[in-house]
């Protein structure tokens, strides 16, 4: 099989999506936008000599359509139709599960609690609030041992003191004042 081209950004490495209305290559993380002409293949020989990662293709059992997938990926979902795709031949030998952990919530239920949260950060991006960012929301597998660290870190910033205050007088001191 061919290799495929996947295209980065220079600015934080993430994958760039083509915008034809544009022409322009954008990041949906940093939000930068670059040229057609910054990626073309025979204006930089960096791309050319660029080892490029071999590819699998499989077939989806539901519509038929041709999956793809890097030699990592042992379970995904078809682009068509949406079925979901395991990828037998990952789990064998050594490093087949012996058994596997079922999520706690739906996608619907890990959407509506990612809106409820995203909601209350005013100072978050508003294309994180865009419905198709939520809809992107998946559920991912997380070692025990990312939960379990002890961090030592330190903030520096720059404040404003402000002082203020009221005068409120209440009914007992309204009182003291007027027998005085």
């Amino acid at each position: 099989m061919t290799s495929v081209k996947e295209y980065k950004c220079p600015s934080c490495g993430a994958g760039l999506d083509f915008d034809p209305p544009s022409q322009k290559w954008k990041c949906h993380y940093c939000f930068n936008e670059y040229e057609k002409d910054q990626f073309d293949i025979s204006d930089n020989e960096e791309i050319l000599n660029e080892e490029m990662p071999e590819l699998d293709s499989y077939i989806c059992n539901s519509c038929g359509a041709e999956l793809i997938a890097d030699n990592t990926t042992s379970a995904t979902f078809c682009i068509y139709c949406k079925s979901p795709a395991v990828i037998k031949s990952r789990f064998s030998g050594r490093f087949k599960p012996k058994s596997v952990i079922p999520f706690r919530l739906t996608k619907e239920q890990a959407k509506e609690i990612y809106q409820k949260w995203i909601k209350k950060r005013i100072f978050a991006p508003k294309e994180f609030k865009l419905k198709e960012e939520v809809d992107k929301v998946t559920g991912i597998y997380a070692p025990f041992w990312l939960f379990d660290c002890k961090a030592d870190g330190f903030i520096s910033g720059e404040a404003t003191r402000v002082n203020s205050w009221s005068r409120v007088i209440t009914d007992t001191l309204k009182q003291n004042i007027t027998v005085s």
